[in-house]
């Protein structure tokens, strides 16, 4: 396994406190089903700056309803991974993967809501200096009521580290999320997170 020097190790540690400290852009505010075509939350949802074609607020006979929020899930936000017997040593870091935006959109039609939910961030190469391709394990989720699931599924995000790359950034977007529109506002809740449990 390659050796890093301690020089090395002091300067991912910034890079990745850096990356773990990254604010958290709320995308699409309240009243509107699309964020903003020039925002950063935009971009990422859409691949463009071009505006979005949506959908009316409202749903099945006139209800208002407004895209539900996205928030990453407590204790989720960061993943890293250890050499074998490494645990819980920030020495034995191979990769720390970070969430740093997320963004979605929502269209209501025939009383069925589908969103696009996406999601981007940071994989950094830790002190033992991972190199090669990872997947890192990515979960949304939409949930009613606090405990209902209403959709959940796992993704592996693919990423290549390397000596001379060992910082690259992620994007993953999911443009086929259904679920019955929600009864009111605020009755569904998404989540987006690592999930080591796979």
């Amino acid at each position: 396994m390659r050796q890093y020097s301690i020089a090395y190790q002091r300067r991912w540690a910034r890079i990745a406190s850096a990356a773990a400290m990254s604010t958290i852009i709320a995308a699409c505010s309240s009243g509107s089903t699309s964020p903003p075509a020039d925002s950063v939350a935009g971009k990422l949802i859409r691949g463009t700056a071009e505006p979005a074609q949506i959908s009316p607020e409202s749903g099945e006979s006139g209800k208002r309803l407004k895209c539900p929020r996205v928030s990453i899930r407590e204790g989720t936000q960061v993943v890293r991974v250890y050499e074998r017997g490494g645990e819980d040593d920030p020495t034995q870091v191979r990769y720390q993967a970070t969430i740093s935006e997320t963004a979605r959109e929502c269209f209501f039609s025939g009383g069925i809501l589908t969103m696009k939910v996406g999601v981007a961030g940071w994989i950094v190469a830790g002190p033992k200096g991972a190199v090669g391709n990872i997947n890192v394990p990515l979960r949304i989720a939409i949930v009613q009521g606090g405990s209902e699931v209403l959709f959940s599924k796992l993704y592996q995000i693919p990423a290549t580290l390397s000596a001379t790359q060992p910082r690259v950034s992620f994007t993953h977007v999911d443009d086929a999320i259904y679920v019955p529109e929600p009864e009111r506002n605020g009755s569904y809740r998404v989540f987006v997170g690592f999930d080591e449990k796979r």
